[in-house]
C-alpha cells in the first residue's frame, strides 16, 4: 500500500531540504498576499487655502490641462511634442513624457458651473490620483480652494504603500506652494495708473440689472453683455461710440449687484420689462486706465483703492462704483494685453474732505 510517510523517510537528505524550501517560499508566499491584501488600495489627502481672489480667475486658472500644469511638479520637464490618447469616446489623455523617466497622464473628468473641476492622473502605471478642485467664497474678497486627492494603487504595488502616500503628500504641497506664488504675483498680469478727477455727463443708458451669487457673477455677465448689445443693436438704440459698462450699486458677502448695458440714444422709447433704463449717479470720481485681461479687474480695483487711501482720497464705499470697457477685448481677443479698461470709483468731494 502506498504511504506518503514511508516515501518521505526513502528520500535523501538534499531532496527534503529542497522540500523544506519551497514550503518556506510557498508559506512566505501566502504571507505575502495576505498582507498585501490588509493594506489600503487608496487613500485620501485633503488641503485648503484661502486667497484675496474671486473664484472666477482662480478657476480660470485651473480649468484646463495647459494651465493646470502649471502647478503640477511632475510636469516640470515635460516633453514639448504631447501624445494624445483616446480613451473611450468621449475623453482624451494627455500624456507627458518627463526627463527622469516618469510618465504622467492626464484628462480632465469633470466640469461643474459653481466652479468645481476634477482631473484624473495616471503616475508610471504605479497608481492613480482623482484630484477635485472646490472653490467657495470665504468673505467678501476671498476665496477658500479645497484641493481633494484619491489616490488608488494597484494589488501588486500596495507594499508601496507608505512610499506613494509620502511621494503624494509631496507633490500636492509642491502644488499649492507654486500655486499660492503665482497667485502673489498676478500683479504683473495687468498694468493700472490713475488718469483723472471726472464726473460723468448725465448719459442714457440700456441695461440688465441682476443679484447673483459671487461665483455666477462672470458666467451671468457673459449672458447679459451680449443680450442687452443685440438687442440695443436691432432695435436702432445704440449710440455712436458707447462701450460697455458694469455698475455695481451694492457688495456683500455671497452676493453681487450690478447693472451691464450700453449707451442709448436719449429718445423715448418702450422696452421690455427684461431691460430697463439707468444714468449713473453724478459724483466725483477718479477714474483709472487698466491695461489686460479683463478677468483681473477685481484686483486692479483693490489696487485702485490702495492707491486713493496712500493718496489721501477718501473712497466712498456704499456708493457705486462703475467699470467701463473701451478697447481691445474684441479687436484682439487673443491679446488680452491690449484691452483696455476704465475703473470709476467714487470719492469725496474736495469740500466735504476740507470740512
Amino acid at each position: 500500500m502506498f504511504s506518503w510517510r514511508r516515501k518521505y523517510h526513502e528520500l535523501c537528505a538534499e531532496q527534503k531540504k529542497l522540500i523544506y524550501v519551497l514550503m518556506a517560499i510557498l508559506l512566505a508566499s501566502i504571507g505575502a498576499l495576505i498582507g498585501l491584501a490588509l493594506i489600503p488600495g487608496k487613500f485620501t489627502l485633503h488641503k485648503e487655502m484661502t486667497l484675496p481672489r474671486n473664484p472666477g480667475m482662480l478657476y480660470f486658472h485651473v480649468n484646463t490641462i495647459d494651465q493646470l500644469n502649471k502647478f503640477m511638479p511632475w510636469v516640470d520637464q515635460a516633453d514639448t511634442t504631447l501624445h494624445l490618447n483616446k480613451d473611450g469616446k468621449y475623453y482624451k489623455f494627455r500624456r507627458f513624457a518627463l526627463k527622469d523617466g516618469t510618465v504622467v497622464r492626464i484628462r480632465k473628468t469633470s466640469e461643474n458651473p459653481i466652479y468645481d473641476v476634477g482631473y484624473e492622473l495616471c503616475v508610471n502605471n504605479d497608481y492613480d490620483v482623482d484630484m477635485k478642485w472646490a472653490f467657495s467664497m470665504a468673505d467678501s474678497s476671498s476665496t477658500k480652494i479645497r484641493i481633494s486627492l484619491l489616490t488608488k494603487i494597484p494589488f501588486l504595488n500596495r507594499w508601496r504603500y507608505f512610499r506613494i502616500r509620502r511621494e503624494v503628500s509631496e507633490r500636492l504641497d509642491s502644488v499649492i506652494n507654486r500655486f499660492q506664488l503665482f497667485m502673489s504675483d498676478l500683479q504683473k498680469m495687468y498694468r493700472l495708473r490713475m488718469v483723472k478727477d471726472t464726473i460723468p455727463a448725465l448719459q442714457k443708458y440700456l441695461v440688465i440689472h441682476g443679484i447673483v451669487y459671487r461665483m455666477d457673477y462672470a458666467k451671468q455677465l457673459d449672458r447679459d453683455l451680449p443680450d442687452v448689445l443685440i438687442y440695443a443693436l436691432q432695435n436702432n438704440l445704440l449710440k455712436r461710440g458707447t462701450k460697455p459698462i458694469v455698475v455695481f450699486p451694492s457688495r456683500k458677502k455671497d452676493s453681487l449687484e450690478y447693472y451691464v448695458g450700453v449707451q442709448i440714444k436719449d429718445t423715448a422709447v418702450s422696452i421690455p420689462d427684461k431691460y430697463q433704463t439707468y444714468y449713473i449717479p453724478r459724483a466725483r470720481y477718479k477714474q483709472f486706465e487698466m491695461r489686460g485681461d479683463y478677468m483681473y479687474s477685481s484686483l486692479a480695483y483693490r489696487e485702485a483703492i490702495k492707491r486713493l487711501d496712500a493718496s489721501g482720497e477718501q473712497f466712498l464705499s456704499d456708493r457705486p462704483y462703475y467699470l467701463e470697457m473701451v478697447e481691445g477685448h474684441t479687436r484682439y481677443p487673443k491679446d488680452p494685453s491690449k484691452w483696455k479698461m476704465y475703473i470709476y470709483l467714487p470719492v469725496a468731494d474736495q469740500n466735504s474732505k476740507d470740512e
